[in-house]
C-alpha cells in the first residue's frame, strides 16, 4: 500500500491533475462565447474534454508516478517489489473475472496486469 498512496502522492507532487484542469480552464474561456466559436474551435474543444474524461493522465504521469512511489517505498525501508506483487495479486484475483475489465478508453489508470 506504500508505494500505491506514493504514487498518488507524486501526482501531487508533479502536477499531474493540472493538466486536466488546464483543459478544462481552456475550454471554458473558449466556449464563453459561442457565437465566436470557429467549427475547429468546437471540435478542438470537444477533443480536449474527452481526453479529460476518458485519460485523464498520459502513461508517462502513470510510469512517473510508479517510479516515485516505489522510489519512496524504497527510502522508507520498504520491499519496492510489494507493489509489483500487490499487482500480480489483483491479476490472480481477477483473471476469470472477463465482465470486471473496462476499456482502456475509459481506465484512469492501466489495467493491473498492463
Amino acid at each position: 500500500m506504500v508505494g500505491a498512496i506514493g504514487h498518488e502522492l507524486s501526482r501531487l507532487d508533479n502536477g499531474h491533475q493540472l493538466i486536466s484542469i488546464r483543459r478544462m480552464k481552456l475550454a471554458q474561456q473558449t466556449m464563453s462565447n459561442p457565437s465566436a466559436v470557429t467549427p475547429e474551435q468546437f471540435f478542438q474543444v470537444g477533443s480536449s474534454w474527452l481526453k479529460t474524461f476518458t485519460r485523464p493522465f498520459q502513461p508517462e504521469d502513470e510510469t512517473q508516478a510508479d517510479h516515485d512511489g516505489i522510489t519512496w517505498e524504497y527510502r522508507l525501508g520498504c520491499d519496492g517489489r510489494e507493489m509489483a506483487d500487490l499487482f500480480l495479486r489483483l491479476h490472480e484475483r481477477d483473471k476469470d473475472k472477463p465482465g470486471m475489465v473496462m476499456p482502456a478508453f475509459l481506465r484512469s489508470h492501466p489495467f493491473h496486469i498492463d
